[in-house]
């Protein structure tokens, strides 16, 4: 299954850099959006992401609304940011945060096994596929493991019923 990831991020070789490394993975870039108002646009319209990557400062805006947004439609999401953790707002602790400067293979490859851990909880949701496993890659040890991502989704609403495949 190829997921959809959308970028929001304002800082161009960023952006370059984590649409790369999403195609490089055979998913499909949504964006990269560099405003609040184009990412939410997107949001309301009929093609939904499995996963986004938000940077936290845009301009002279904060991404919040966006992942307000996704959090009421379950769609999982990770932060890029040059805030530290604790500046960002309690009912946004549980994301993954990256720290910039980053690594982009690694927010990807948190990114997508957030997208793979909601498509095999999301049983209503049509057109998801599961490997034979059920089970997440994660190519580097500090990746999040089942239960954590588990956790995380079941928290901002992506599925109910707290078990994965």
């Amino acid at each position: 299954m190829s997921y959809h990831v959308m970028i929001v991020e304002d800082e161009y070789w960023t952006a370059l850099d984590l649409a790369v490394e999403v195609e490089d993975r055979g998913a499909i870039v949504t964006g990269p959006f560099s405003s609040v108002s184009q990412a939410i646009e997107v949001l309301r319209g009929p093609q939904r992401p499995d996963v986004a990557i938000l940077d936290i400062r845009l301009r002279n805006t904060e991404v919040f609304p966006v992942a307000d947004l996704l959090m009421q439609d379950g769609i999982p999401f990770v932060f890029t940011t040059a805030y530290l953790k604790r500046h960002v707002p309690q009912r946004f602790a549980e994301a993954p945060h990256f720290e910039k400067p980053f690594m982009a293979e690694s927010c990807v490859d948190r990114a997508l096994a957030l997208a793979k851990a909601r498509s095999c909880g999301s049983r209503s949701r049509p057109g998801t596929q599961t490997d034979d496993t059920g089970s997440l890659d994660g190519p580097d040890e500090d990746a999040w493991d089942e239960d954590q991502i588990r956790d995380w989704l079941v928290k901002v609403g992506a599925f109910s019923d707290g078990k994965l495949g």
